[in-house]
């Protein structure tokens, strides 16, 4: 894959270039440790629930990440009891609580390939999920199509277990519920909304929209019960 880095221009004025000349003079320092950018899965992860930022996604984090996605109190304390126990032994974290340096390892049968063993984001993977399975729309997937793909992708793997199904299907169903946008009376995921989810950006985009209708619908009785629903179950 070829990775496209953006560079700014150089400065060609007397000032920026006595600042160059000077910075140059100076010793360098080598014990801070530089930013590093988080990759594909660990970019969400850490973004959006590693609230603590020390690499590691405790059960309460998973439960309040969920939540402000838009997820009652009884459907999130059960997907973050499913995502930490699942992930935590596997990333070298504890039986709760999932490690961020060890997500590779969590990726189960069946996978996309679409981050790869590393972490980082596999384009021409992404590319062809959008070639081979979004037949409906060319820059979105229905239901169906992911389900599709995703069956697909078990079908090659002879490691596939219930578990890995069930995980699976899972994901993308966790995915729909926050992510899905309506098209023709339909919900689908666009391609814009995909990409985001695998470079980080999406968490944030959907709990400041989950936020805003929250607050568009508490004018209302309906809305308030909707609200209510939402609040404690789904």
């Amino acid at each position: 894959m070829t990775r496209t880095t953006l560079q700014r221009p150089a400065q060609t004025n007397f000032a920026a270039n006595a600042q160059a000349v000077n910075a140059a003079a100076k010793p360098q320092a080598t014990t801070e440790a530089q930013p590093v950018e988080e990759a594909g899965v660990r970019a969400h992860l850490s973004k959006f629930f590693d609230t603590d930022r020390d690499r590691r996604i405790t059960y309460p984090e998973t439960f309040s990440g969920l939540r402000r996605l838009g997820l009652g109190r009884m459907a999130a304390a059960g997907a973050a009891l499913a995502i930490n126990v699942g992930l935590g032994r596997t990333t070298g974290g504890s039986l709760t609580t999932v490690n961020l340096d060890g997500i590779a390892k969590g990726k189960h049968a069946g996978d996309s390939g679409i981050i790869n063993a590393e972490g980082g984001f596999v384009e021409e993977k992404f590319d062809a999920l959008f070639r081979d399975y979004a037949k409906t729309y060319p820059d979105a997937l229905t239901q169906d199509e992911v389900i599709k793909f995703r069956q697909d992708n078990l079908a090659k793997d002879p490691k596939a277990t219930g578990a890995d199904k069930v995980a699976v299907l899972g994901e993308f169903g966790l995915l729909f519920r926050f992510g899905a946008q309506q098209r023709d009376g339909q919900p689908v995921l666009t391609r814009e909304r995909l990409f985001d989810f695998y470079h980080g950006d999406l968490f944030q985009t959907l709990a400041q929209e989950h936020t805003a209708k929250r607050e568009a619908r508490a004018g209302t009785f309906n809305g308030w019960l909707q609200n209510t629903f939402n609040t404690w179950i789904f």
